[in-house]
């Protein structure tokens, strides 16, 4: 998946339907610092269980509860997702 996105160092992406964010982990090793990786999920529990397991971290990793029908982010915030 992540290869046919083309995902490259730098990038802003996001996640949509993120649930424990294992692929906004994976995607957060490819941006590098200097990008950023957000997670979305309409689960609390799910926005819960990334926050978790994303303890300690350093990459550029953030989760969002939130409805992918209803985006709340400003015109070209990402570059793919």
């Amino acid at each position: 998946m992540l290869q046919s996105l083309g995902v490259q160092g730098g990038q802003r992406l996001l996640d949509i339907g993120c649930g424990r964010g294992d692929d906004v982990r994976e995607m957060a090793h490819l941006v590098g610092d200097s990008g950023r990786v957000i997670g979305l999920d309409s689960s609390q529990a799910m926005i819960a269980e990334a926050q978790k397991r994303s303890e300690g971290w350093t990459l550029p990793v953030g989760f969002i509860l939130g409805d992918a029908e209803k985006l709340d982010f400003p015109s070209e915030s990402f570059d793919t997702c």
